[in-house]
């Protein structure tokens, strides 16, 4: 007879689930709403926050295309600067070769002598 009562109990215990379970599933509508609405404000404030980086990335790149401008001006500087030392040393160079060619002959004319 005790087995006969602890299946009615089950039997009971079951419906009372299926009740919870049921009311879990009306309250689920108003959670899904609140979920759905933090979602949709998620979302605004990520468009936002894209907004705003994609704004401070172009700012960036500008700035970037600024100095690269500036670091090429100081390179054709330098570069400048390079061309004409180039011409000074080719210069002392030649005056140099000339200097040698006028102590070989002043050289050759006292070993003549």
């Amino acid at each position: 007879m005790d087995g006969c009562t602890s299946k009615q109990e089950r039997r009971s215990m079951r419906s009372v689930n299926k009740e919870t379970s049921t009311e879990k599933g009306r309250g689920r509508r108003p959670m899904r709403r609140e979920m759905d609405e933090r979602e949709k404000v998620m979302f605004e404030k990520l468009g936002a926050a894209e907004r705003v980086w994609r704004k401070e990335r172009k700012k960036l790149r500008e700035e970037v295309k600024r100095l690269r401008k500036k670091v090429e001006e100081r390179d054709e500087a330098k570069t400048t600067t390079t061309t004409e030392e180039r011409v000074y040393w080719k210069l002392i160079v030649e005056e140099m070769c000339v200097e040698r060619a006028m102590r070989d002959e002043a050289i050759e004319k006292w070993k003549q002598l």
